[in-house]
């Protein structure tokens, strides 16, 4: 009789770290579908070709991010001095979005004075 070892299949190795594999899933993504201030979100379709796993986690990472670029935006055409709600609600609305809309209330606590000296 000969002895043939059983050997068990070898597993893809396992990464410890699920939000360093999320990131590199991220960085290929948003070189694809970059996020800009007027960009669509990515179709589904685009995000399952990307990843199965994280199409949820990429579309909600897209649109932050574009909201978080869209507060900025909206900051800097206010830099001199602090604007008020209507002002800021006026010039949201003039830009146009329909959807993924900073709220007047993000864009006054996050902005800040232009510091020219």
């Amino acid at each position: 009789m000969s002895s043939n070892p059983v050997t068990a299949p070898v597993a893809a190795p396992v990464t410890a770290n699920v939000q360093m594999d999320f990131q590199a899933v991220w960085d290929k993504f948003a070189e694809k579908h970059p996020v800009t201030l007027d960009g669509v979100v990515p179709s589904l379709l685009d995000r399952r070709a990307a990843s199965e796993e994280h199409k949820r986690k990429l579309y909600e990472r897209w649109l932050k991010y574009q909201k978080k670029l869209r507060v900025q935006h909206v900051i800097s055409h206010f830099s001199r001095r602090l604007p008020s709600d209507s002002r800021v609600a006026r010039w949201i609305v003039s830009r146009g979005w329909k959807s993924n809309i900073p709220s007047v209330r993000s864009v006054l606590e996050g902005w800040k004075p232009s510091s020219s000296l």
